[in-house]
């Protein structure tokens, strides 16, 4: 399944549905968050996702949980999320949508680009109470008639 070529519409209550039983199981907060971006990745399609959130020790967004990052990419991220658009998220409290991410010089200050895929990304931030504590972001395959605005909402719920 691929973000880009379904509406979410009933399917997004089953995926709801299995990342709530992720979060929910035994295991470490990480283990959990982890579990969930399996879950999106099988059954959203997401290629990469990652949940960073705001560390006041030491003032750094910094990865919490991450779904088929190499250790570079990890590092990568853990080095430039906030000078990228993963900082703007969190900062603005606002989305960001890159339809093209090879057209986007802010994701590549943060990511590693497949050359051999076009991708899109989006980004929403975490939050709670009114509170931003983060970011959480999918990478999935580029669709010229993807709705961006259902797959935002999709991801601002599961945040």
């Amino acid at each position: 399944m691929n973000p880009t070529n379904h509406k979410f519409g009933e399917q997004s209550l089953k995926i709801l549905s299995k990342i709530g039983d992720a979060l929910s199981g035994a295991g470490s907060p990480k283990t959990a968050f982890a579990r969930a971006l399996d879950v999106l990745r099988d059954e959203a399609g997401f290629l990469r996702s990652f949940v960073v959130l705001f560390h006041a020790a030491n003032e750094k967004l910094q990865p919490f949980a991450t779904n088929n990052f190499t250790i570079v990419e990890f590092r990568r991220l853990e080095n430039k999320a906030e000078k990228s658009f993963i900082g703007t998220v969190f900062e603005s409290g606002k989305s960001v949508v890159i339809p093209r991410t090879s057209l986007e010089p802010s994701f590549a200050a943060a990511f590693e680009i497949n050359r051999n895929l076009e991708t899109s990304c989006v980004c929403v931030p975490v939050s709670l109470g009114g509170r931003n504590l983060g970011a959480f972001g999918a990478e999935f395959e580029y669709d010229s008639a993807s709705d961006y605005n259902e797959i935002t909402d999709f991801m601002v719920v599961v945040a």
